[in-house]
């Protein structure tokens, strides 16, 4: 329900354009008036109006977006990468480049899965412990989850070579990838 704000009672403004009185020469008392006598001004109550949204930056400053074909010149490419991978590790490539809605789901939790699973590398080091045993996502999971957020930020416009976005990130996807656990 709109809140009402209430009225506002305006003092009256001389007018800009009016003259001031001027006495008359005449003989009589009376001035010229170059104007009536203005009364206040009640303004009609007003409702509050919700703010405009604010557009966002990335509505205002559009950039290019690729077409279609370099979208999936794009991901074939990475397509290829992934079967080769499935290959050189012994998986079925059909089957390992298959995204269920399992993957689309685990990759909500992706982020979170990957900066544990670098946390641990040392830890297993350290532990002479085997890393795969340690692990909260297979390789499997972590390629098809970052396949899986390249393909929408595809979708929606903005695509990207990476998905990591600030340095922790990066310096934890670079353990991963030192020790064969990504590309």
């Amino acid at each position: 329900m709109p809140e009402i704000i209430p009225p506002k009672i305006i003092p009256p403004q001389p007018d800009k354009k009016a003259e001031p009185p001027i006495a008359s020469t005449s003989g009589t008392s009376e001035t010229t008036k170059t104007s009536e006598p203005s009364e206040p001004a009640i303004d009609k109550p007003e409702t509050s109006k919700p703010p405009k949204p604010i557009e966002r930056i990335s509505n205002v400053l559009k950039a290019p977006k690729p077409s279609n074909n370099e979208i999936l010149a794009t991901r074939t490419r990475r397509e290829e990468r992934l079967r080769k991978w499935a290959t050189d590790h012994g998986e079925d490539p059909d089957k390992f480049i298959m995204i269920t809605e399992k993957d689309v789901n685990l990759s909500r939790e992706y982020r979170d899965r990957m900066m544990a699973d670098a946390e641990v590398i040392e830890f297993a080091r350290e532990n002479k412990m085997d890393l795969n045993d340690l692990f909260y996502m297979t390789r499997r999971e972590r390629l098809i989850s970052e396949e899986i957020y390249l393909r929408e930020f595809e979708d929606v416009g903005k695509p990207r070579e990476y998905i990591y976005d600030d340095e922790e990130w990066q310096k934890n996807v670079s353990i991963l990838q030192e020790n064969g656990m990504l590309w």
